[in-house]
């Protein structure tokens, strides 16, 4: 794996997920703040995320440890482990999906790949997903990223697209989550002989 790029006061945050079936899938996101330590920001996450914003993953899956890292090139990782009900999936029951996701777009006020982010919401449930369109509720999942995202301004650590290609950062202008599912190839499922 190639060394991460120095971004100058961005962190990067990553959520690990579990499940009962031991399928694991991470989230990464990262967050300008030129103030706050890696345990500062994960804190500041933790105070600010509810349960709404993963209406798109199966109730079967939570997130155990966030893993904060500054881009800046010599600090030390963070972590923090987490538990309860808002780190844990808020759609239906039963089996789930492992390569399948629900694609939340980041956009920023420039064009181009660099310039745009995403976020796989992991394992929806089954019962929740006909003809690769996700048919669950996703009612209040975008005003509450829409909220958290304000709040950690507001914690000053402003949620950013992270662009490893040219090191350097935009701010999100809009979050989008989408209907149609989409595929996070490195989490599909190897079987072995």
């Amino acid at each position: 794996m190639p060394p991460l790029p120095i971004i100058t006061d961005v962190h990067r945050v990553a959520l690990t997920w579990a499940t009962p079936g031991a399928a694991n899938a991470v989230n990464v996101m990262h967050f300008r703040a030129p103030t706050l330590t890696a345990a500062q920001v994960l804190t500041a996450i933790d105070a600010n995320v509810t349960a709404a914003m993963w209406g798109m993953t199966g109730s079967v899956a939570h997130v155990t440890t966030l893993h904060g890292t500054p881009l800046d090139g010599t600090s030390a990782t963070a972590v923090l482990a987490v538990s309860g009900a808002k780190w844990t999936g808020l759609g239906s029951s039963g089996d789930y999906s492992v390569a399948a996701t629900v694609v939340q777009s980041l956009r920023s006020a420039f064009r181009g790949r660099s310039a745009r982010g995403r976020i796989y919401h992991p394992f929806p449930a089954e019962i929740d997903m006909s003809n690769g369109v996700f048919t669950g509720s996703l009612s209040g999942a975008q005003t509450a990223w829409n909220t958290f995202r304000s709040a950690m301004v507001t914690a000053g650590a402003e949620m950013v697209i992270a662009s490893y290609k040219t090191a350097s950062f935009h701010s999100i202008v809009s979050t989008v989550i989408e209907t149609i599912l989409g595929t996070q190839r490195r989490r599909q499922t190897r079987l072995r002989p």
